[in-house]
């Protein structure tokens, strides 16, 4: 059973029935995520109610897949536990910090600047060194098919503002070669030996 949308009231009565030690905190909704609900408690905990069938499902998966990425990387993913309900909920610790806006990043000083980069390169590296079989098993799969490269730079990039237009047929053809690179290594591989 999922949550659908419910009153802020509900939320906290399911989630103190199940952390009665929450029960004088401070509750606020986040209600603009595509799959949950989310209740952010006392700015230390978060707790997810999926809205949906096909959202429990996302919650399931998104634990999962955390459970294998927590002990890969180096920078903190959250570590979800689940609740089966009903409703079926998910609570973590919340993680400080908050979004890179390009207007942060350009205050940062060049040596903070580098910190970040080695640190996120580093966690890049560490989700790519995964087994990619586990992660299947956990459920790691496309989630829709992507459109051609062709597709997104005629659909996509006029929507975008003319600023950034540039800097997006870059991504788009890097993503495309890319994907050729891709396609050409799997093709070798499923060649017959001689």
């Amino acid at each position: 059973m999922t949550s659908g949308q419910r009153p802020e009231t509900d939320y906290r009565s399911i989630i103190v029935g199940a952390f009665p030690d929450l029960h004088g905190s401070t509750f606020s909704l986040v209600t603009q995520g595509w799959h949950s609900v989310a209740v952010d408690v006392d700015d230390q905990l978060i707790f997810k109610f999926p809205r949906h069938d096909v959202a429990r499902a996302a919650l399931l998966k998104e634990a999962a897949l955390l459970r294998i990425i927590r002990r890969a990387v180096r920078l903190p993913v959250p570590d979800l536990t689940l609740h089966d309900g009903p409703p079926v909920f998910s609570r973590h610790r919340k993680l400080k910090g908050g979004y890179l806006l390009a207007e942060v990043y350009e205050g940062l000083e060049e040596a903070a600047r580098a910190r970040l980069g080695a640190a996120l390169g580093g966690f890049y590296r560490d989700l790519h060194a995964l087994d990619p079989d586990v992660m299947t098993a956990c459920g790691a799969t496309p989630v829709q098919s992507w459109q051609p490269p062709e597709a997104i730079r005629r659909r996509a990039v006029p929507l975008l503002p003319e600023k950034l237009r540039g800097w997006a047929k870059t991504a788009i053809d890097a993503c495309d070669r890319s994907l050729l690179l891709t396609w050409s290594r799997r093709r070798r591989h499923a060649s017959p030996q001689a």
